[in-house]
């Protein structure tokens, strides 16, 4: 009998032995697919490719003994996080039997599978995101509300929803060693059918750390520290032009400087200057109206015909009342162009503009009209005031450029009174560069060209109407809207407070705001700067990027004192300063885009509101592909 036991027991030792050893060959194949699909995921988050997902996975297995023939690398639908990615790695090695074929067993095929989601740090998106660890992290009070049904509220250290107070989201995350402040009995932290939201405990990186536009744009703010004013004109010499049909002895003079370069005057209800067409070049003193004049000068000349002249002179004034129409030509004019009058118009050409008695190149008042056609080339090395109420145009169409320098008063623009618009509201600039403070008053409505960098080496500090076209906005200080009075005006045929669509606002926060309401920030919406409308891209490198505050300082951003009802789509990024918004204040995404909120802290308080429709950030492929989960 022992004889006839001893096949079949030892085909069971066998079993035993060979089976054990395929499961523990197996448990190590699961930890190399698990490794394998985990390096994936990371390798495709950092460059989106492939190729490089595949050559990671395989190396893992390649160290540890398994050939790239038994192993499956596949980009596959996350199966936890609806649009997400992941990594299928599996691992098929055979195995042979020796012993256990005695039973009958057949040789074994171990498998193992590991599936990895790409940036999963989160489940879903995080687009309200604190940062710093060591902060306050989320903060709610005050019967405020954060509603992000369509995406993760994330924290780095606490989150607080007390009673009276609403998060709304697709889930959340935090990294503190105690759970969200929220009483057992209100749940205020809550999925977008009312039942609680999922809490889980990790870290949440960076979504931006990592962005190429984003570090571009931050290496632009040290050329546009440097930026340096244009030169100023040289230029005049010739004789003066006193517009005064009174003054016999005047009229003479007027007469004879005019001869001097080719020109001549007629004088009926208005003064008429003709110019030699075939002369390219007319030099003149002071050009002076007297109140109540009109003066033409050289409307008629046929520029189809004949090149586009250049007209030098040492500043043109207007005295009392005087008006003046200028046509199509280069400007030279080293002392400066005033309004005194209700009319002032040029057409379109090139302008550089020295010092006038105000202390700006270009000086506009007396509640009137002043008009540059364009599109038109301005070198303005002391900027460009408005008051009186006067409606200023610097340009107009596509192809204009604007080079503005620093006045006595350190502003590059300052609009007192009235409106200045640059290239009107379908207009565009191949360059804008600003050397100076940007600053208006309540009721007045600035307008800012299209152009795809705008160099702006000082604050913006506002408290009527701004409008800014399309582009890049590099700002060598702050942006304030409101941060002491002001709000909405009508501005280039509507009525708003703040309209800026396809911008993204980049901060250096080397100087920030002092008043109350907006102290130590670099953004700031204050003052009823309601329904402000401030969209990023929609696609680019900027896509979904609206505001990029300091890399280099914690000045961050706050919406306060009555900014309600503002549109605001993209990313808030202030990576090194506090996110705040408090008195009133609301903020939500619109159809085309979303908002989002990275700061290193997030305070929501005072009866505000901020909702998001995010599901992920476009922009957001560098700290996000930092990491990845196994889903399977």
């Amino acid at each position: 009998m022992a004889a006839l036991a001893l096949p079949a027991m030892i085909g069971v030792a066998a079993l035993a032995v060979e089976y054990g050893n395929a499961l523990t060959i197996q448990t190590e194949h699961q930890r190399v697919s698990d490794a394998a699909a985990f390096a994936g995921a990371l390798a495709f988050g950092q460059g989106q490719s492939e190729v490089a997902m595949r050559a990671s996975a395989l190396n893992i297995g390649q160290l540890h003994g398994i050939p790239a023939s038994q192993m499956t690398v596949a980009l596959v639908p996350s199966p936890r996080s609806a649009g997400s990615k992941a990594v299928s790695v599996s691992i098929a090695s055979p195995h042979a039997l020796f012993l256990a074929k005695v039973l009958g067993a057949k040789d074994l095929t171990i498998a193992s599978a590991s599936m990895a989601e790409v940036g999963g740090g989160t489940d879903g998106a995080g687009c309200i995101i604190a940062l710093d660890p060591a902060g306050t992290g989320i903060t709610m009070s005050g019967g405020t509300v954060l509603n992000a049904p369509k995406c993760t509220v994330a924290s780095n250290a606490l989150i607080s929803s007390p009673c009276g107070t609403k998060i709304v989201a697709k889930s959340v995350s935090h990294n503190a060693a105690s759970a969200p402040d929220q009483p057992d009995w209100c749940k205020t932290i809550q999925k977008p059918d009312g039942t609680p939201a999922s809490i889980t405990k990790q870290a949440t990186p960076d979504p931006l750390a990592d962005n190429k536009a984003v570090a571009a744009a931050v290496d632009r703010l040290k050329l546009v520290a440097k930026l340096k004013a244009p030169n100023a004109p040289g230029g005049g010499g010739g004789k003066d032009l006193d517009f005064n049909p009174w003054d016999t002895g005047k009229r003479l003079k007027l007469t004879q400087a005019l001869t001097d370069q080719g020109c001549s005057a007629v004088y009926g209800s208005i003064w008429t200057v003709t110019c030699d067409p075939t002369r390219k070049a007319f030099r003149f003193g002071d050009f002076l109206i007297e109140s109540g004049q009109m003066v033409e000068f050289d409307l008629g000349r046929d520029r189809a015909r004949y090149d586009i002249a250049t007209y030098t002179f040492a500043s043109i004034k207007s005295q009392g009342g005087g008006n003046y129409r200028f046509g199509a030509g280069n400007y030279v004019v080293p002392g400066g162009i005033t309004m005194g009058g209700s009319e002032a118009t040029f057409g379109a050409g090139s302008f550089q503009v020295g010092q006038g008695p105000c202390g700006f190149s270009i000086c506009g008042g007396n509640n009137g009209a002043m008009t540059f056609a364009g599109p038109s080339d301005f070198e303005l090395p002391f900027g460009v005031m408005m008051d009186g109420g006067v409606k200023g145009v610097l340009g107009s169409g596509r192809g204009n450029s604007y080079k503005i320098g620093t006045s006595t008063t350190d502003r590059a623009i300052h609009v007192k009174s009235g409106s200045l618009v640059l290239a009107g509201a379908s207009g565009s600039a191949t360059t804008f560069e600003s050397k100076g403070r940007i600053e208006t008053g309540g009721g007045t409505c600035l307008a800012l060209p299209a152009s795809a960098q705008h160099d702006i080496a000082g604050s913006i500090d506002v408290s009527g109407a701004l409008e800014l076209g399309a582009g890049i906005y590099t700002i060598d200080g702050y942006l304030g809207l409101g941060q002491t009075y002001g709000g909405a005006a009508d501005c280039n045929g509507r009525n708003t407070s703040l309209y800026a669509k396809d911008v993204t606002i980049v901060l250096s926060g080397k100087e920030t705001m002092t008043s109350w309401a907006c102290q130590g920030t670099s953004f700031c919406a204050s003052s009823g700067y309601n329904k402000m409308v401030l969209t990023s891209p929609a696609s680019g490198d900027f896509a979904q990027i609206a505001v990029v505050g300091p890399q280099g300082n914690k000045a961050g951003a706050t919406l306060t004192s009555g900014a309600s009802g503002g549109t605001i789509s993209g990313a808030f990024y202030f990576p090194k300063g506090p996110i705040r918004m408090d008195g009133g204040s609301s903020a939500s995404g619109s159809q085309e885009s979303c908002l989002m909120m990275i700061g290193t802290t997030i305070t929501v308080s005072g009866g505000t509101a901020a909702a998001s429709e995010c599901e992920k950030l476009k922009g957001g492929t560098g700290g996000a592909g930092k990491i990845a989960k196994l889903v399977r």
